[in-house]
């Protein structure tokens, strides 16, 4: 939705911003996971057909996300017929290897009704944003600004990020004020996608955090300290990135 709406390929998109998820992860590991302390657990026996069994399935569900990643950033090919080719495929491997799955029980448990509508809530209210011309003033008032427009960019997608903690939401506010400033601009999108998800990593309104702190039952504001660290290095080093190769 997202590309779609700023204008811009998904492929490119990917490629603008996968150092961004490297970058994440480095982050991750060194402020989230290496401070962790696990007590030794009991060695669990497993025979060597049971790891190769765990293994290779680990492979087959790994490996049509890879393709389609694949085909999508070096070939240019449309997300969605990637992914349509790749799930074809798939169902033809995973009978080869003796795991035969139903192709309808594919299709229909990928539907998500939910997800259809959320995306038709944002479509109309993109359109209810251009035909009373509301985008058209906003545009307006962010370009008569002092603030050059990655900076306001940056800061409407983060408060945006924070007040709705969905993607969906930060998509259909933030994303049309970009495709009005400019259409087609990967930096700018990428300052929109990068700080809107700041955000939602740092809000109560995030649905996974709050279900992630109350199954472990984590304390809310301690577990959001190392995740506002993170969070600041990332932004750092990310605007650093952007301004220098702007």
């Amino acid at each position: 939705m997202a590309c779609s709406i700023a204008g811009v390929t998904f492929g490119e998109f990917i490629s603008h911003l996968c150092w961004v998820t490297v970058l994440a992860i480095v982050v991750g590991w060194l402020i989230l996971i290496r401070p962790i302390k696990l007590p030794s657990a009991q060695k669990i026996s497993e025979t060597a057909a049971e790891i190769r069994h765990e293994r290779n399935g680990l492979l087959l569900a790994l490996l049509p996300v890879a393709a389609v990643f694949m085909v999508v950033v070096f070939f240019k090919l449309n997300a969605s017929v990637a992914t349509g080719a790749v799930v074809v495929v798939w169902v033809f491997v995973l009978a080869a290897v003796g795991r035969r799955v139903g192709v309808g029980k594919i299709f229909l448990g990928a539907f998500d009704w939910k997800m259809t509508l959320n995306i038709c809530c944002i479509l109309y209210f993109i359109q209810v944003l251009s035909v009373t011309e509301v985008l058209g003033e906003i545009v307006a008032a962010f370009q008569a600004s002092p603030l050059p427009v990655p900076v306001i960019i940056a800061c409407v997608s983060l408060i945006i990020g924070i007040l709705t903690g969905m993607s969906q939401g930060h998509v259909a506010i933030v994303m049309p004020i970009v495709a009005a400033m400019g259409t087609g601009d990967l930096n700018l999108a990428g300052v929109a996608m990068a700080f809107g998800v700041a955000g939602q990593m740092l809000t109560p309104t995030h649905v996974c955090l709050i279900v992630t702190v109350d199954y472990f039952k984590a304390d809310l504001l301690k577990t959001l300290k190392p995740v506002l660290l993170g969070e600041i290095l990332l932004l750092t080093v990310f605007s650093v990135y952007t301004y220098l190769t702007w």
